[in-house]
């Protein structure tokens, strides 16, 4: 009866175990992805890899790079914000949100923005 319960245990930790693997995994194949400029997958892997570990603020801040590189500003905006509200001491967050605003030309958003963030 031991035996049989130390089995299911030890069964039980690999199986946990390999959730984080896989996790993990989808991690670093986004960063490869986006390492070689494949900004589509990168952002599928990370949007896999958010789904178990919503609040990594590195999946987030390369999920908002993906997102300027794929010219979806708005998107980007959202998820710097969001990073920003967990984070807020990253300068290079309001760099990438400002450059995001830049890009869809909102000038009135981007002067008060940074003027909040750095005046």
């Amino acid at each position: 009866m031991k035996l049989i319960l130390v089995f299911i245990i030890s069964f039980l930790g690999i199986f946990a175990y390999s959730k984080n693997t896989i996790s993990d995994n989808e991690y670093l194949l986004a960063s490869e992805c986006y390492n070689k400029s494949m900004f589509d997958s990168s952002s599928i892997y990370l949007e896999l890899y958010l789904k178990k570990n919503d609040t990594s603020l590195s999946a987030l801040k390369l999920l908002g790079l993906c997102n300027y590189n794929l010219t979806n500003y708005q998107k980007g905006i959202d998820i710097f914000t969001k990073v920003i509200s967990i984070r807020s001491d990253d300068a290079s967050l309001f760099n990438y949100r400002g450059s995001c605003y830049l890009k869809l030309l909102k000038y009135n958003d981007l002067r008060f923005l940074f003027s909040k963030s750095f005046f």
